[in-house]
């Protein structure tokens, strides 16, 4: 499988999984709606954050960490974004209203506010060890024996 392909792959999963955490912190399981606009816009990001950290993790090893944690408030901040469209889109196809378009259209807001709250609350005493975590796992996956991006490895 391509580098380009086990990275979408591994963001797809990833994303999916870390959609968990709005789902529960902003207790979106109450309607279908939501759900699945959280879990598309988590597997977006996830997808994303993956392309954009990818270059950089395998070229520096001993950055991990440091990529890891930039990537929390990265995924933040797109997982807002994506999550306001996503949600917009939807409203408009089923006229049903959603959590983050409440008080209006503000996705760049909405991913600052993710972004700050994924590191600088309570929960980032959970996110921050999770987002290491994962970018040492995204490290492991994509980056053994690879040059570029593009490889066929």
């Amino acid at each position: 499988m391509s580098t380009l392909k086990r990275t979408i792959l591994f963001g797809t999963v990833s994303g999916l999984m870390w959609s968990i955490v709005p789902l529960t912190v902003s207790e979106l399981w109450s309607s279908v709606g939501q759900t699945v606009s959280v879990l598309v816009a988590g597997s977006v990001t996830g997808v994303c954050v993956s392309l954009i950290i990818c270059q950089p993790l395998c070229r520096i090893n001993s950055k991990v960490v440091h990529l890891g944690f930039y990537s929390l408030p990265l995924g933040g901040f797109l997982f807002g974004v994506i999550v306001s469209f996503t949600q917009l889109g939807a409203k408009l196809l089923t006229g049903a209203s959603y959590r983050y378009l409440e008080h209006g259209f503000h996705p760049f807001l909405t991913g600052a506010q993710w972004a700050l709250c994924s590191v600088f609350s309570a929960f980032g005493f959970v996110l921050v060890p999770l987002a290491v975590g994962t970018t040492y796992l995204l490290r492991n996956i994509v980056c053994r024996n690879r040059s570029t991006i593009g490889s066929s490895q």
